[in-house]
């Protein structure tokens, strides 16, 4: 479920980040705000959630905690 659920992520942040270029090329800013609504509903339906699980499998529990407080900061 994770690898269709990260593929499947990145594709449709790509489809938003795509169509929000776009968008402002053509300086039509509502559909730029809405669709950073729609990028950001996206990511945290799947890319955000998959890698702080990923991080938790990969990296020892020492490490945890300074990768999560890089990615909290960045």
């Amino acid at each position: 479920g994770r690898k269709k659920l990260t593929i499947l992520g990145i594709i449709i942040c790509m489809l938003n980040l795509l169509i929000l270029s776009l968008s402002n090329y053509i300086h039509n800013y509502l559909i730029a705000t809405i669709n950073i609504y729609f990028f950001i509903l996206s990511y945290g339906l799947s890319l955000g959630p998959v890698f702080s699980i990923y991080i938790s499998e990969i990296l020892p529990i020492k490490g945890v905690w300074f990768s999560v407080l890089i990615n909290w900061f960045v």
